[in-house]
């Protein structure tokens, strides 16, 4: 009898074929979780910075590193599982992205996730050289590309991403003509940002977060 996929999770931080087979048979279902939970709950506040750490690389990354890890489950239903994987993956991108974020404001400390209806416990970050190097590489990409913009682009990006402002609060900091002005004005930066990435080696992936 094929084994089911509790079984397939307590063999998969030695056996690697227990691995593939957890991504032929569950990976699909997890990586569409993450995208559907973090576009829900985390979009809203860091739209492009989520896109950057989350394209399908970056979620199989983490997802394989999740299961080597021997995680404790306590799901006994298979949805379950899924839900439970998913949860750690998302946390796990999660937390890499607020690390970088922290690194981004004068190195002040993270702030727990926290959503309307509760605060999620983010799990140690994560240790597994691969998804670390997959990580930190994106952040220090980005780092640098945004060292390259000019005075004005790189005040629109700290008040639109890092500081959290509205576009009516950027349009005024920065003496733009209209909210609407702001906004276009973050988009062309966004395409900017985004070609300067790709010519880099980095795809933002159109089926995840935007």
């Amino acid at each position: 009898m094929a084994p089911n996929l509790h079984e397939l999770l307590r063999c998969a931080a030695d056996d690697p074929a227990a691995r593939d087979q957890l991504l032929r048979e569950i990976y699909p279902d997890v990586r569409d979780l993450v995208h559907r939970t973090l576009d829900r709950d985390f979009r809203r506040r860091h739209p492009w910075m989520l896109q950057m750490f989350s394209t399908g690389d970056i979620v199989q990354e983490v997802f394989l590193a999740v299961v080597k890890s021997r995680p404790e489950v306590g799901a006994h239903h298979e949805h379950d599982l899924r839900a439970f994987l998913a949860a750690q993956v998302q946390n796990r991108i999660i937390d890499r992205v607020r690390f970088h974020l922290a690194q981004r404001r004068d190195a002040r400390q993270e702030a727990p996730l926290v959503r309307d209806d509760a605060t999620v416990a983010v799990p140690a970050r994560d240790h597994t050289p691969s998804v670390l190097v997959a990580l930190d590489e994106r952040a220090k990409l980005l780092r640098g590309v945004l060292a390259d913009l000019d005075a004005h682009e790189r005040a629109l990006w700290q008040l639109r991403v890092e500081q959290e402002q509205s576009f009516s609060a950027v349009a005024q900091a920065l003496s733009l003509a209209s909210e609407e002005a702001a906004r276009s004005a973050f988009r062309r930066l966004q395409a900017k940002l985004a070609l300067r990435l790709h010519r880099l080696g980095v795809r933002l992936d159109e089926a995840g977060p935007t």
